[in-house]
């Protein structure tokens, strides 16, 4: 779930980065920038996600995966 909202976001962001371009609008960037920093903060989530099942199970399995839902 967290891949998928990543690659949505930076489709987003690819867009309003082309219409920075197309229509020189600064507010475009400002939007891009923002998106940025919650892409950023999202990948540092699922970062923070791995390294607790990482101490919780020691390792990174695909198996124990699912012990996640509880």
């Amino acid at each position: 779930m967290l891949l998928s909202l990543e690659i949505c976001l930076l489709s987003i962001l690819l867009n309003f980065s082309i219409s920075v371009l197309i229509l020189n609008d600064l507010g475009g960037v400002i939007i891009a920038v923002l998106i940025t920093v919650i892409a950023a903060a999202e990948s540092a989530l699922g970062l923070s996600i791995i390294i607790f099942f990482y101490k919780m199970r020691g390792s990174i399995s695909s198996k124990n995966l699912s012990l996640l839902k509880n």
